[in-house]
């Protein structure tokens, strides 16, 4: 009763991984991984928000891409700052044209024109 070529393999991976399982158990007393360290994110910092809030009160049109520039925040950061902890978001405005009295009635026989145009076009 022998084993094959693949059988063989698998067995001695199966070896070494409990080998390695019985090491790091003596070494740490445990088999648990260790938890990686967090990397320090210091761009959301209270301080850089406090600076971003204050630059904001002073000049609310100076943009994100200068802004960034002038506190020296990256302007990820600042955007996050801007949006996560102020709650700010940017806007556009948006040009709309004045609605006159007339425009209520014009929109309620445009459909009729269309469908008395549509049938004169046969």
């Amino acid at each position: 009763m022998g084993f094959s070529v693949d059988e063989m393999h698998y067995i001695s991976q199966q070896l070494l991984y409990c080998k390695r399982m019985i090491k790091k158990f003596e070494e740490t007393g445990s088999i648990m991984n260790n938890k990686l360290p967090v990397r320090h994110r210091s761009g959301r910092s209270l301080d850089n928000a406090a600076a971003v809030n204050e630059s904001v009160a002073e000049s609310i049109a100076t943009s994100l891409r200068h802004r960034s520039q002038q506190l020296e925040i990256p302007r990820s950061a600042m955007r996050r700052i801007l949006t996560k902890d102020l709650h700010m978001h940017a806007y556009k405005f948006q040009l709309t044209q004045e609605l006159k009295p007339t425009d209520h009635v014009q929109r309620q026989k445009f459909p009729g024109r269309v469908i008395s145009g549509a049938g004169h076009q046969n």
